[in-house]
């Protein structure tokens, strides 16, 4: 396999109800959190870095709920927080940013986290950057995400490879709230090895 490079921000969300805000992992020892369904990216995720925090099977009680089910089971009290990977306009996401009775978990350490796993970035959602008007979120909000990739086989040819990354640079290269115009997509992956048709377009454009 082959990198075709990263095309956008994928962030990973902590929404839960609680008088208390909450600033570490470990305040969710004892919690009923919503990850998302076995063998799921989004349990995957949420196994090993909520793990780093000590919160596991052992210390939580983690549910399969996952998108609009999860958003019930904590409008309904059946889980006290949902572990939730999309981007913002997400309906799920969406709804959660939305609602006064739910607080956005400010992620701890993001930076530590994205040295442990290079496959993870920081992110910031700025303040009022959802409503301006109604001032959401209220506070600038640290989290960390993945970053999504284009992976095709060694043997696919070049010039196909051209136009997947023309069609990514027309898809992706615009702006949004977690990256700016041109930022993506690019030829940086930190784990496969980039295409070299990917490295010349990247240095030249399309030819």
């Amino acid at each position: 396999m082959l990198s075709l490079g990263t095309i956008y921000n994928n962030p990973f969300w902590i929404f839960y109800s609680s008088n208390e805000p909450f600033n570490q992992l470990s305040q969710l020892k004892g919690k009923r959190i919503a990850v998302g369904p076995e063998g799921s990216r989004t349990r995957s995720a949420a196994e090993q870095i909520l793990g780093k925090g000590g919160v596991n099977s052992t210390t939580a009680t983690l549910l399969p709920f996952a998108a609009s089910n999860a958003v019930e089971a904590l409008n309904d009290g059946k889980v006290d927080a949902v572990w939730i990977l999309g981007a913002p306009d997400a309906p799920a996401i969406s709804s959660l940013l939305r609602n006064p009775s739910v607080r956005l978990m400010s992620f701890p350490r993001a930076e530590a986290f994205t040295r442990i796993y290079p496959d993870l970035v920081r992110l910031v959602l700025p303040q009022g950057v959802i409503d301006i008007d109604l001032d959401i979120p209220p506070n600038d909000v640290t989290l960390i995400g993945t970053t999504a990739k284009v992976l095709v086989r060694d043997d696919l040819h070049p010039q196909i490879v051209q136009l997947l990354l023309q069609a990514m640079v027309e898809v992706h290269g615009g702006s949004n709230i977690f990256q700016r115009s041109g930022e993506f997509p690019n030829g940086t992956d930190p784990k496969y090895p980039v295409a070299l048709a990917a490295t010349d377009f990247y240095k030249t454009g399309l030819r």
